[in-house]
C-alpha cells in the first residue's frame, strides 16, 4: 500500500512541477508578446 501511495505522490509532484513550468513559460511568452505588440503600436 505505501509503495502505491509513494508512486501516486511522486506522479502528482511531477505533474505539479510540469504545470508550474508550463505556466511560467506562458507568462514569459505573454510578456514578450505584449512588449513586441506595444513597440509596434508605438511606431
Amino acid at each position: 500500500m505505501t509503495a502505491e501511495v509513494d508512486g501516486l505522490v511522486a506522479a502528482a509532484g511531477q505533474f505539479v512541477d510540469k504545470s508550474i513550468k508550463i505556466y511560467q513559460l506562458c507568462k514569459r511568452l505573454r510578456q514578450i508578446w505584449r512588449c513586441t505588440r506595444g513597440a509596434e503600436s508605438m511606431a
